[in-house]
């Protein structure tokens, strides 16, 4: 039995991106809707007799909770109810599950949160109580008539100072505001390595607090059906059945007890990855009331009360040998949680310690990390989740030391690259990397971005009164994560059409275009034949979600699998209607085919099938079997103006391998989009809080978000190595334009600096500490 025909294109030479190319003539599918205004975000939807829902929060950092009046709002007009902490008996606390542990052995600290405070509060912007009326205007009025008591406390913002042992606790129970600890490497090996370096580089690496801020703001809407029992939410989510699965858990419901809807979102980038208290509080008050509730944040809440991202203080060393070999790397890092946790809180800092060594060939390792409460919002993925800040890291101090050393930042690195032929290649910190070649990506990119000219440019910039600085950076990171799991069905209706449901969600990664495209091309069918279905339980029980780079390769995975699934079931079908042996049968371009050349398609198939029998079907599950490990280098090209401070970057070059690559556009999308949030980390974007605890930063007057005009146009190139792995070669490319931007901009700025003379390195790269670090040199 053959399942391809003699011409198969895979047989002929014709690559995989090609054979789904045909997706690319028209750009994403996507796109028409997106661009002209049509697409369908959670506050565009409204239900017949909707009630608004408006948030009371906290005006203070940290403080008991002393009272809650809310009987006058409770009499204003068109108010229906107002929910405190007292209404709330039986409702779970939002938890966070992850097995770790503090530097003593004990299990992690995990401060209670509650949906509305209960006895203290911890942050401003906590959830305090919900007023619920008949029109937003009518709830913001009546939560301004709330009274909240609050003893207030001490405030501790300051990272440092929260992990200093003279720093108050945040907690009762946590004396020194340690939430958890870890350590991975071998400490004998890498100190041992230390005491018989020629060279030890040391540097200080701060990571600032950002705030994620998609475009579109958080929302949701719940219902509740009393015939049924089930409630539904409508919220922008990046993982529905993670979402509906914890919500459940919360309001003691079986999984079946909820559906999660999600349409359009306006980006995610993990901040959408959470689970909210705004969630349960809609469906509480909906099952409450029996009518349907909506919540809205407008982007000054969502400055308040959305998690937050990174911050983090890192102390690292790199030791060298005395002909500029690498042989340990060592780091203790400090990373902000906030006050409370998300259930994601730990992901960023312990998913990813282990690229803290790069692609390079390093023997020891050593990193330690710990979470520290701070009266701040809590702190959950964001795009990269610990891979931008372990690239920082390692080639800030490769930079350093080739500055110290005296040796090209492109020979110190040659050097010390983990080559092809040393592959498989297991890390000191334990990662298995299996295919790349990381010298030559760093080749391609210097010669496409012409670091031979760089010193004729330079003397260029200066003629201009300009300060021109060049950084590059080799990076990887680890993606799908071993274990995972993606659920895909395929089920043709019975007038032959083919409905596709998947349990990833696009924020913003094609798969509206790709993962039709994918079922089509198995089953042969036109991808526009098919219908896509995505973010919605009821239409998938089962999903994981999308993250981490994983979609292609996860989901794109399980729907192969469904369509295989498919056609095994269609066979006896096949067989019947050609009255002929079902292992005879070959399948291939749509069809079921006789030795002798009889045929009939899957559509034909389906409309045989009587209304009382059985829908044809296929479910499909893929299962990580190792993780992925994208990699790549990037160059960054800034010019300085002395007189402001002003960086610009003029020129962004990328080589990037993520294995086989499908739909080229998608791919190249995602990298520039990962590559502008790099730029806004490094050079605009800081999360800021007076020492009380209030936020600065609080809307874009003070927290400056990157521009179209702050962006260089950007040449990309892409290696090829595909993964062993699973069946496309893929490895993920959605963190990478973050993942490479982090170390590449940061060197590209610290080198500037550098040739103008400067030795102290600002701790942010804002147009004001460059100029003041300039004029400190200058002394202008």
């Amino acid at each position: 039995m053959t399942e391809t025909p003699p011409d198969d294109p895979g047989a002929s030479g014709i690559t995989m991106t090609e054979r789904y190319g045909k997706a690319q003539t028209g750009g994403r599918v996507e796109d028409v809707r997106f661009l002209t205004g049509r697409g369908q975000y959670t506050d565009d939807l409204s239900m017949p007799g909707q009630l608004h829902g408006v948030v009371v929060r906290s005006v203070e950092a940290r403080g008991r909770l002393i009272s809650v009046e809310a009987a006058e709002a409770r009499a204003c007009p068109g108010v229906v109810a107002v929910l405190t902490a007292h209404d709330l008996d039986g409702i779970g606390d939002i938890p966070c599950p992850l097995p770790l542990r503090r530097s003593d052995g004990r299990p992690m600290f995990v401060p209670a949160r509650p949906v509305l405070a209960r006895d203290t509060v911890a942050y401003v912007g906590e959830p305090i109580a919900f007023v619920i009326a008949e029109t937003r205007h009518l709830a913001l009025d009546a939560a301004e008539r709330i009274e909240v008591g609050i003893d207030p406390l001490p405030a501790v913002v300051s990272l440092v100072e929260a992990a200093a042992s003279d720093a108050g606790p945040i907690h009762t129970g946590t004396p020194d505001n340690e939430c958890f600890a870890l350590h991975i490497g071998d400490t004998d090996a890498t100190d041992a390595a230390f005491d018989a370096a020629l060279h030890i580089v040391r540097r200080t690496i701060p990571v600032a607090r950002v705030q994620p801020n998609p475009m579109e703001p958080r929302a949701a809407i719940a219902t509740y059906d009393p015939q049924t029992g089930q409630l539904t939410l409508i919220a922008p989510t990046q993982s529905p059945h993670r979402l509906r699965d914890g919500l459940a858990g919360m309001l003691g419901l079986a999984p079946s007890g909820l559906r999660v809807i999600s349409p359009d979102v306006g980006g995610a980038f993990g901040n959408r990855a959470s689970l909210y208290p705004e969630y349960a509080l809609t469906l509480l008050a909906a099952r409450m009331t029996g009518r349907p509730v909506r919540w809205t944040s407008d982007r000054s809440e969502g400055f308040l009360a959305d998690d937050q991202a990174r911050e983090q203080v890192i102390e690292a060393e790199l030791a060298l040998d005395g002909s500029g070999r690498f042989l340990a790397v060592r780091a203790d890092i400090l990373h902000a949680t906030g006050a409370r946790l998300s259930p994601l809180t730990p992901v960023p800092i312990i998913g990813n310690l282990a690229g803290m060594t790069g692609l390079y060939d390093i023997p020891a390792a050593s990193v330690r990390t710990r979470g520290i409460f701070t009266n701040t919002p809590p702190t959950s993925p964001y795009r990269g989740a610990g891979r931008p800040e372990a690239a920082l890291v390692i080639e800030t101090l490769v930079d350093a030391a080739a500055t110290e050393i005296g040796l090209d930042r492109r020979e110190l690195r040659r050097r010390n690259l983990i080559t092809a032929d040393a592959l498989p290649y297991r890390t000191a910190l334990g990662f298995t990397f299996t295919t790349g070649d990381y010298p030559d990506n760093m080749r391609r990119l210097l010669d496409l971005a012409g670091y031979d000219r760089l010193a004729v440019r330079r003397d260029l910039a200066t003629a201009r009164g300009k300060i021109l600085g060049f950084g590059f950076a080799n990076v990887v990171e680890q993606a799908n994560g071993d274990g995972m799991e993606e659920h895909a069905t395929l089920t043709m209706t019975r007038n032959g059409g083919c409905v596709l449901s998947v349990g990833s969600h696009s924020q913003g990664q094609g798969h509206e275009t790709l993962f039709p495209l994918i079922a089509a091309d198995r089953l042969g069918l036109d991808p526009q034949e098919i219908v896509f279905r995505q973010g919605d339980t009821n239409a998938l029980s089962t999903g994981t979600g999308t993250f981490g780079s994983r979609s292609l390769v996860m989901a794109g995975s399980a729907i192969h699998a469904a369509a295989d699934a498919l056609i095994d079931a269609a066979r006896p079908l096949a067989a019947r209607l050609l009255q002929a042996d079902a292992d005879s049968l070959a399948f291939w371009d749509g069809a079921f085919r006789t030795p002798g050349g009889a045929a009939v398609t899957m559509q034909s198939i389906a409309r045989s099938i009587a209304p009382e029998d059985t829908v044809l079907e296929g479910v499909g599950r893929h299962r990580a079997s190792a993780p992925e490990f994208p990699n790549g280098c990037h160059g960054c090209e800034v010019e300085i103006d002395p007189q402001t401070g002003q960086t610009e970057i003029v020129g962004y070059w990328v080589v990037d391998d993520f294995g086989t690559i499908l739909h080229p556009q998608i791919v190249e999308g995602q990298v520039h989009g990962g590559i502008a949030q790099g730029v806004g980390q490094i050079l605009l974007e800081r999360v800021t809080y007076d020492p009380d605890g209030q936020l600065l930063s609080g809307s874009f007057m003070d927290y400056a978000m990157p521009r179209a005009t702050d962006l260089p146009f950007m040449t990309t190139m892409f290696a090829s190595h595909p993964s062993t792995t699973n069946r496309f070669g893929a490895k993920g490319a959605g963190e990478a334009g973050t993942v490479g931007a982090f170390p590449t901009i940061t060197a590209a700025i610290t080198d500037a600096l550098r040739h103008a003379g400067v030795d102290r390195i600002p701790e942010s790269f804002g147009s004001e500490n460059i100029w003041q670090c300039l004029r400190n040199r200058t002394g202008l």
